[in-house]
């Protein structure tokens, strides 16, 4: 008796004894059944690889509680797949029985206990490195418990076990993987305040690659907070947490105040502490900052935001405070009844102290839009433009400045356009000790993308969509690219849906030619699904051409 029939005779003896003993007017039997049939074919430059796979899955699912829905609640899965693969002329079949069994004891109680077992195949494709293809099976079994006990003003306690065995084969050398984990943990809160412990047990091995290692891992820590007053709260953490595995462990404690007197006026601190140990060797950092933000609305349209920080770091990772301050204005209008504008300009100051450099940055942006609205031809027109500036007192510069010019018209029935045109330049130069010999990088560039897609109904069911665009770039680099598209979707009928798309992609600058397109059926009737799609991909660059076709089938039926 093979393990499968064995497997089923379980399975129907639990479907029975379950079915006769609980409250049947609650239970509840779901299921699919799925057939999926998948060819593939790839064609890299001359190198022709074929896939096929025709699989099966038969899924049941079967859930109810047991004298009492407060004692036991139970879930019953099991699943069986076959699969017949072939790749580059090798054909492989497969067959797994899997399960998912579920026992969830004393839901309503202080204990709550859940038990599972459970198992899993999978299969895929792996590419090799000659070019063929490997078909490779996954296996994973897997067995647990876990649980908790809580109380109203007492501890709650956490714990689990785990096995999981995982099986791999089709590949060299293998896998046979083996691992337990045990975790416990206690948890504890209270009004503001929480403490926490957690330990983790794991031992993983492989008995294929005769590997084994056990790893420790324990962490621990608490946070409280504390309201000082109506604007003021303060809050602390620390914890620790060590691994036996990366033989490393970690000590951090950290503290905060926020301040928030109004409004408009926030500000905050904090202060941490972090110590490592690992094989090489300790570290131990120091970490601190405030900050404060200042925001006054000066009109309707207008609101001024100031702010102000300090950052500081100590330690083995090196030493570096930073101090910053900047301003921001921030404008916007309704103009008139289809215009509107909106601005807005900052500047800020940095300095940065280090063991490697020190020194002070002024930064500056604006930044503004104008929109029109023409809604008499369903039209739109705007425009912007941006600069930014950096200098650095290191000899560090950077400026860039962007225009814009975008617009959309849809003032043709089923016809919009959009086009884009964006100029951008930057002048960058990097932090030296002779600033005159340093050469900047200067990059500038025009890009234009423009589309015209045009979407008409055909009859009630059916949309078609066609689509043509071109993207043009001129300036440090130069790239040349059109695109066409067209999509069609209908319902042939009330149960049944198709969908195409086709597009076409050319790139002059370095000739380069893509093809795409799919087309998909979905078919419905009653509780029956069918799914079939085609797709095709072709591309070609320099001399090298690549092609990839597919074709899915899938029907289902839940239950």
């Amino acid at each position: 008796m093979n393990r499968q029939a064995i497997f089923y005779g379980i399975l129907s003896f639990l479907l029975v004894f379950f079915y006769f003993t609980d409250n049947r007017a609650l239970a509840r039997i779901s299921g699919q059944v799925q057939l999926t049939y998948d060819e593939e074919e790839n064609n890299r430059e001359g190198s022709i690889t074929e896939l096929t796979s025709i699989k099966q899955k038969y899924r049941i699912n079967y859930t109810n509680f047991l004298y009492d829905p407060r004692l036991l609640n139970y879930s019953i899965g099991g699943i069986f797949s076959r699969e017949d693969n072939e790749a580059d002329g090798t054909e492989t079949d497969m067959e797994a029985t899997d399960y998912d069994v579920r026992l969830y004891l004393l839901n309503s109680s202080h204990i709550p206990i859940t038990l599972w077992t459970s198992k899993n195949t999978t299969t895929s494709f792996l590419p090799q490195a000659d070019g063929t293809v490997a078909i490779t099976e996954q296996k994973q079994q897997s067995v647990g418990l876990s649980g908790n006990y809580f109380k109203r003003g007492a501890p709650r306690l956490r714990y689990g076990f785990t096995q999981e065995n995982k099986e791999i084969t089709g590949t060299q050398p293998g896998s046979d993987e083996r691992t337990r984990t045990l975790s416990f943990g206690i948890h504890h809160g209270w009004k503001s305040s929480t403490v926490h412990m957690d330990y983790a047990f794991t031992n993983v091995s492989d008995k294929v690659l005769s590997t084994a290692k056990t790893v420790h891992d324990v962490g621990a820590g608490a946070e409280t907070s504390s309201r000082l007053s109506r604007a003021a709260t303060l809050s602390s953490n620390i914890g620790f947490h060590t691994n036996t595995y990366d033989e490393f462990s970690e000590f951090v404690y950290g503290s905060g105040l926020s301040y928030n007197p109004a409004g408009n006026i926030s500000g905050a601190a904090n202060i941490g502490y972090t110590h490592t140990d690992q094989t090489g060797g300790t570290a131990d950092a120091y970490t601190g900052g405030a900050n404060a933000v200042y925001s006054k609305k000066l009109s309707n349209f207008l609101v001024n935001t100031e702010t102000a920080s300090v950052n500081f770091n100590r330690g083995e990772t090196g030493d570096t405070t930073t101090e910053a301050l900047s301003g921001t204005l921030n404008y916007g209008k309704q103009i008139a009844r289809n215009l509107a504008f909106s601005a807005n300009t900052g500047v800020g100051l940095e300095a940065q102290q280090g063991e490697d450099i020190t020194k002070t940055m002024l930064k500056s942006d604006i930044a503004s839009t104008l929109t029109r609205d023409f809604p008499m031809i369903k039209s739109q027109v705007s425009t912007g433009g941006a600069l930014n500036y950096m200098t650095s007192s290191a000899g560090g510069r950077n400026q860039n400045y962007s225009l814009n010019l975008n617009l959309i018209c849809a003032c043709i029935e089923h016809v919009t356009a959009q086009s884009q045109l964006v100029y951008a330049a930057s002048e960058t130069r990097e932090d030296t000790e002779d600033s005159a010999a340093a050469t900047p990088t200067v990059d500038r560039s025009l890009i234009s993308d423009s589309s015209v897609a045009y979407s008409i109904p055909l009859g009630w069911r059916t949309t078609m969509e066609a689509k043509a665009g071109a993207v043009r770039e001129s300036g440090t680099t130069s790239k040349n690219s059109y695109y066409t598209e067209g999509s069609l979707s209908s319902a042939l009928r009330r149960n049944l849906f198709l969908k195409s798309n086709l597009r076409k992609e050319r790139e002059n600058t370095i000739p380069n030619d893509n093809v795409a397109a799919s087309v998909s059926l979905d078919y419905r009737i009653r509780l029956i699904f069918v799914n079939l799609r085609y797709e095709y991909r072709r591309e070609e660059a320099m001399s090298a051409v690549n092609k990839r076709q597919a074709t899915f089938l899938q029907v289902s039926r839940p239950f």
